[in-house]
């Protein structure tokens, strides 16, 4: 989303030859802006790191405002093709987030693919995070389970 026109146009090209257009987001960036673009997208692979601004803003130093705008707005538009959080123990509450996704989209989570994604410290530079261990099976698992007592029914890990 850097490049907005540019993606918009790169798009229009590929709807001429019957391609997928996905844009990959961790939703920062207001999509009500680009009404022209969503247009020509096929869908959004979207991003929730935290629910809670605090624990958003402790991980990105920035705010989930939009993130949360842009998930009711792209379900709304029935635009959202996948969401994923990245599972990190004790740094945040998936359930959490699994729990305001549910209150803000109700019963879309039955078709959208939720992506629970295990942390894994290969590549991260700051110190604390460097420190952190991959989740075990038992911690995704019961995430897993939690999702699907809400509802969620394309879950992935």
């Amino acid at each position: 989303m850097i490049h907005p026109a540019f993606i918009q146009k790169l798009f229009e090209l590929c709807q001429e030859f019957n391609l997928t257009t996905l844009i990959d987001s961790n939703g920062t960036v207001d999509f009500e802006r680009y009404p022209e673009l969503l247009k020509v997208t096929s869908g959004v692979m979207l991003d929730v790191k935290a629910w809670d601004e605090d624990v958003f803003k402790k991980l990105t130093r920035g705010s989930n405002h939009n993130v949360k705008k842009n998930l009711k707005y792209l379900s709304d538009l029935n635009k959202i093709e996948e969401l994923r959080v990245v599972c990190i123990p004790n740094e945040v509450d998936v359930k959490n987030v699994l729990d305001g996704i549910k209150a803000m989209i109700g019963d879309k989570i039955e078709t959208i693919p939720m992506y629970l994604i295990r942390f894994r410290h290969y590549g991260v530079t700051d110190p604390k995070f460097k420190a952190i261990d991959t989740p075990s099976d038992a911690y995704m698992d019961d995430l897993k389970a939690y999702a699907e007592a809400l509802g969620y029914k394309h879950i992935k890990l």
